[in-house]
């Protein structure tokens, strides 16, 4: 068969199965998902050959699937309980007609040769939304497959709302996403990829939460995926909106809602970041917006394909690559001086900004035992990079006297060297510009040997209050990687967090590094505490004063001795009733959803 005949052959086929299914299957028909999905079978078939269609039939009836995670368990029984009803949407339907703020929300889609079945689940998706005030932009990158032109067609062609533009030559999809934008008409703009979907209340959901609050620019939601056997799982439960955690992974992803005149403003996407072209946005518009939001609840699903980065990111090793540049365009912005690295794994980034030169450093060594004590202090002095310039070395053991030097002064501790009253005394004797906090046990692990310029660097920000490292034990197990504070768990180490830079409610005085002019301006430690807690009320009242408390695990610091002390009881009723029904109450970091599917353990290894 010639080339000519065969592309003749393709051709027919291609125009017979299309119009069947379209006399047999109207768009609306209850029989269209079916039909649909056997003129993709047929489409792959014409294109592929018999081979292929049948892998692809094999492949959809056993698909490989691992026994689900614990976790993934846990999630569907959530899904059970809080997955709105078909009675529940169409009350959701009702609601929403009767609110006086309905903007129009245009879902902005790109598209390259996806799989039909799942470029109609997608489409379908958007049709079935319980907020109806919507419009889908679609923009076709010129696919190979004419199917896929063939389809968006019809779908504009049956609803008003739909949308398409059919590019002459392929962009990449910072391009089709440019062009899908340039379609959008509405207040704000969604995005979705091509193979994932919109659960039926998610525009409902985002609507809702701008009732009422006229400077919301973006609005962001947890996820899920469809695994590759088709159920859901591995949720993302998110907390507030970070900028440190933004900067460090974008974790807002999707569904992202956003004001569509500042994505204009700040030039859509931009080409050179394809891969990471949403983290790209979302940073910069970011940069503009009045207020953020998030909506606690999974309104998102992506799709597990291959090749896909929702499978597995280091499929996509450029997307890395373009996120890092992404970052590192961000951090510019913001700070001059500041770069961005890449992180421990794909899709992870360091925000490194500049330290004054001159900057003057003290480190408070809170020890008990002296050898001990003598052991961590030759460790931090035999570290690589940035050192404090002068060492205070509080504590209660005789021994310690034989540790002093001129760099280092030895204070002889009554009690306990963690008395908030004590170190207030000493930070009141000491002139230097940034405070760092250390635990007289605690010594650099050989991985983090240059220990203080992760945290200093940090600290130096104008917009921060305190610092904490990553504390691990003999075992090299975390004992705190940020503190969380929960009004109904107590406090509790951070647990599951990414091992990325991000704000937390609090971290361990073991570990701790603030700026001089933070530390007075909310008053220093609170007398009140006697040995624990005042590191933590430190923390909230920060906060409370505007100022953030940012984790970063880059310093690492490890016991030297098995440590497990809990916390004094009166200290614990003292800060339950200065903070107890607050705001900061609340971890604002941290899903209220998360520990339905992963409880934290509860550890505490703050000093006594």
């Amino acid at each position: 068969m010639t080339n000519s005949t065969d592309t003749q052959l393709k051709g027919l086929a291609r125009r017979v199965t299309s119009t069947v299914a379209a006399r047999l299957a109207p768009l609306a028909t209850a029989r269209a998902p079916a039909l649909r999905r056997m003129r993709s079978v047929a489409a792959v078939v014409v294109n592929e050959g018999f081979g292929a269609a049948i892998q692809r039939v094999r492949f959809r009836l056993n698909p490989p699937v691992a026994p689900p995670p614990p976790e993934d368990i846990r999630y569907r029984d959530w899904l059970r309980h809080h997955e709105p009803t078909a009675g529940q949407l169409r009350e959701m339907r009702d609601d929403n007609q009767r609110w006086a703020y309905r903007p129009l929300v245009s879902v902005v889609v790109p598209v390259y040769n996806p799989d039909m079945a799942w470029l109609v689940a997608m489409m379908e998706s958007v049709r079935s939304q319980a907020y109806a005030n919507w419009e889908l932009c679609l923009a076709d990158d010129l696919s190979p497959s004419p199917h896929v032109r063939e389809l968006l067609t019809e779908w504009a062609d049956a609803d008003a709302r739909v949308k398409i533009a059919l590019r002459r030559q392929n962009g990449n999809i910072a391009a089709a996403s440019n062009t899908a934008l340039a379609l959008a008409e509405g207040e704000f703009v969604a995005f979705l990829d091509h193979d994932d979907v919109l659960r039926p209340h998610a525009l409902h959901r985002v609507v809702e939460a701008l009732q009422g609050d006229g400077d919301i620019d973006l609005v962001f939601s947890d996820e899920d995926k469809i695994l590759v056997g088709g159920e859901r799982g591995q949720v993302h439960f998110k907390g507030e909106f970070d900028p440190d955690y933004l900067l460090s992974t974008n974790y807002v992803s999707h569904l992202s809602v956003l004001r569509r005149e500042l994505v204009t403003a700040v030039g859509g996407f931009r080409s050179g970041v394809d891969g990471s072209q949403d983290h790209d946005l979302v940073l910069r518009v970011s940069e503009v917006s009045r207020r953020i939001r998030h909506v606690a609840d999974v309104l998102y699903s992506w799709r597990q394909v291959p090749g896909s980065a929702a499978l597995e990111h280091s499929e996509k090793p450029a997307a890395w690559e373009a996120g890092r540049r992404a970052v590192d365009d961000a951090l510019r912005r913001r700070h001059p001086g500041a770069r961005a690295d890449l992180g421990p794994s794909p899709g992870l980034y360091v925000a490194r900004y500049p330290i004054p030169s001159g900057v003057r450093i003290t480190a408070i060594v809170m020890a008990s035992e002296a050898a001990t004590t003598a052991r961590a202090l030759s460790a931090y002095r035999r570290s690589s990079g940035l050192r404090p310039a002068r060492w205070i070395v509080c504590g209660y053991d005789a021994g310690l006297e034989g540790l002093r030097d001129p760099t280092t002064d030895i204070v002889m501790a009554r009690g306990s060297a963690h008395d908030a009253s004590l170190l207030n005394d000493l930070v009141a004797d000491d002139d230097s510009d940034l405070l760092v906090m250390l635990g007289g046990d605690l010594v650099p692990t050989q991985r983090n040997a240059a220990w203080l310029e992760p945290m200093v660097e940090q600290a130096v920000r104008t917009s921060v209050g305190a610092v904490g490292g990553r504390v691990v034990g003999v075992d090299g197990s975390a004992e705190t990687d940020g503190l969380r504070v929960d009004g109904l768990r107590g406090v509790e180490n951070g647990g599951l967090r990414l091992p990325v830079i991000q704000r937390v409610s609090a971290v361990s005085i073991e570990c701790m590094a603030m700026r001089r002019v933070a530390f007075d301006a909310v008053g220093g430690f609170d007398r009140r505490y006697r040995t624990s807690m005042h590191d933590i009320d430190l923390c909230l009242r920060l906060r409370r004063a505007g100022l953030a408390t940012v984790y970063t695990p880059l310093a690492e610091v490890q016991r030297l001795r098995p440590h497990l002390v809990a916390r004094a009881k009166d200290d614990i009723e003292e800060f339950r009733a200065a903070w107890e029904g607050t705001p900061e109450w609340v971890d604002p970091f941290v899903s209220p959803w998360l520990e339905t599917i992963a409880p934290f353990v509860i550890r505490d290894h703050s000093p006594g």
